[in-house]
């Protein structure tokens, strides 16, 4: 250790290149393999066409490029370890700048957080997402003036008014508006409908 940092030794980072190195050569090897499987179903679609085949075939063509990538991924977070390993920074913690241990380090040689790192982490994303819920949650406004219908009686002699010649209009089935005065609670004024119309 110089001037404070905490890292690994030279000799266990060259532990951990060898790990590396190994695992990345496997997946280059795998990664070979998959795509002769893939080429091999290309070559043999092409000899004949059968509908119930072709679904299969390109159930299993997806198959093999989605394991391609998955494994084109691997080996480029392995080739970012290594780059890690070279500047000495290999198995220090993203997060938390401590030194990642040791056993976490040989089950996922690629990682970049501590267990205390990434449980930082997804409780921060946590949070985050929960303030984010909070500020597009809309916000209900409260109506200044509750309007009530009222059903009002009209005098029998003006029942009937023909508004159209085809349509006969029932003016008791009007309504009348009941709106609360922004004064008091108990308190209500009525509306009629021609004053409602002058303000609109």
């Amino acid at each position: 250790m110089q001037s404070g940092t905490i890292k690994y030794s030279d000799s266990v980072l060259q532990e951990f290149k060898q790990l590396i190195e190994t695992k990345l050569e496997k997946s280059q090897k795998e990664v070979v393999q998959l795509r002769d499987q893939l080429e091999d179903i290309f070559e043999n679609s092409d000899e004949g066409y059968d509908p119930d085949d072709n679904s299969s075939l390109d159930q299993e063509k997806d198959m093999l490029q989605t394991m391609i990538n998955r494994q084109e991924k691997h080996m480029r977070d392995l080739e970012n370890a290594l780059i890690r390993i070279h500047n000495k920074s290999y198995g220090i913690c993203l997060v938390t700048g401590q030194l990642i241990d040791k056993r976490r380090l040989l089950a996922v040689p690629t990682t970049t957080k501590s267990l205390e790192g990434k449980n930082q982490e997804v409780a921060a994303s946590s949070t985050n997402a929960k303030r984010e819920v909070r500020a597009n949650r809309p916000r209900l406004l409260k109506p200044k003036i509750k309007t009530v219908l009222k059903s009002t009686p009209v005098p029998p002699s003006t029942a009937k008014v023909d508004l159209h010649e085809d349509l006969n209009y029932d003016e008791s089935n009007d309504l009348d508006y009941q709106a609360e005065d922004e004064g008091s609670d108990d308190e209500f004024k009525f509306i009629s409908l021609d004053e409602v119309q002058d303000e609109i």
